[in-house]
């Protein structure tokens, strides 16, 4: 994809993780333990040792047991899938005012791209890694679909690439990912990235942003691009250019689209939605101060255009008829006012899969403007 921009060199690109080596504290468990009260007399020495011992224990194993539920090789944290977003009488708006009720087309990314949410245990500090697992998941589903239409071996080996290491509806843990990002500084990739986070991020709770996610790519394969958006574009504040390159990426192919066109909700006329589309395309890492989401899609109107964006740190569940509001998604202009840069990091959908060795290991960046 071009955008008529210039490539520059690595070491422009802004770190946005926030403080790169701040949460670098190794997981530690606490175990509370209650102070033994002393209300039947003198203490029994040995004994009352033992029994506040057992009750650490048993303390320690209950949360170990706990911990285990988000280890276990079936990953709960993604419950939904973007085929689950539908167009529903609360997405009509989208200002305050009933004056803008317009008609709106909506296209999506992949239909099979799973959402993933942070947990309890690692809410704060594994956005990066939600977000990398949610692109994964497209990768591995678009596979998967190349290879069920195929039966030729050569096709197949060469498309699948390598999400074809990934167990088929399955994307890489947490620490699975961790494995792989130290496995790729081992191999030379984004070696300052990599002195900056001390070589080691398995067990930590350390941040991580845009150029790690290139590295557990391109370790395996995928090239992956950097597009920095790091200022403002408009008197406002705002980034009327980052809009306008993701409308661009959304739809640049769309009328060639791999997936059908999705009807309406069954109320769509009355509510004005012009259509709902699954695009041939992967979604997108945005990465701001602190902070990363994932661009799901874009929500296009007379009167404006969303991004619709899911935030891993924000639980989002299904209504009864199994589907998601759209309008929990939207992202409007206004709304990047308050930040002054940004990065995306994508995936083309028809990438041909390389070699690591072939991959850059000198991480570039395109600028906007």
């Amino acid at each position: 994809m071009t955008n008529g921009t210039s490539a520059v060199a690595p070491e422009v690109i802004v770190d946005l993780t926030g403080e790169s080596d701040g949460n670098d504290g190794v997981i530690e468990i606490i175990v509370a333990t209650e102070q033994a009260k002393d209300s039947h007399g003198p203490k029994q020495g040995g004994g009352a040792k033992e029994k506040k011992t057992r009750r650490k224990l048993h303390k320690i194993g209950r949360f170990l047991r706990e911990r285990a539920m988000h280890l276990a090789p079936r990953d709960d944290s993604a419950r939904l899938q973007v085929a689950q977003l539908e167009w529903t009488k609360e997405d009509q708006r989208l200002g305050t005012s009933t004056s803008d009720l317009v008609s709106s087309t909506v296209i999506l990314c992949n239909k099979d791209t799973m959402l993933f949410n942070t947990t309890l245990t690692d809410r704060g500090w594994a956005c990066g890694y939600r977000n990398c697992q949610m692109l994964l998941s497209s990768l591995i589903a678009s596979a998967d679909r190349v290879s069920s239409d195929t039966n030729d071996d050569v096709s197949e080996s060469t498309t699948m690439g390598a999400a074809s290491r990934f167990p088929r509806d399955k994307a890489p843990q947490t620490r699975a990912l961790q494995e792989m990002l130290e496995l790729a500084w081992r191999d030379g990739y984004d070696r300052d990235g990599a002195e900056q986070l001390k070589h080691r991020v398995m067990g930590t709770r350390k941040w991580i942003g845009t150029t790690e996610i290139y590295c557990i790519l391109a370790h395996i394969g995928v090239q992956a691009h950097i597009v920095d958006f790091h200022k403002p574009t408009a008197p406002d504040g705002s980034h009327p250019a980052l809009f306008s390159w993701v409308v661009d990426y959304f739809t640049e192919g769309t009328g060639d689209s791999a997936q059908d066109m999705k009807p309406p909700a069954s109320n769509g006329a009355v509510l004005g939605c012009k259509s709902t589309r699954f695009a041939a395309k992967h979604p997108l890492y945005l990465q701001h101060q602190g902070h990363s989401r994932t661009i799901v899609g874009i929500e296009m109107a007379d009167t404006a255009t969303n991004l619709l964006l899911f935030d891993p740190d924000i639980n989002v569940s299904a209504d009864s008829s199994d589907t998601v509001r759209m309008s929990r998604f939207r992202f409007r202009l206004r709304d990047t006012r308050r930040i002054s840069q940004f990065q995306i990091l994508y995936v083309d959908y028809d990438f041909s899969p390389l070699e690591s060795a072939e991959i850059s290991r000198f991480i570039s960046s395109t600028r906007v403007p």
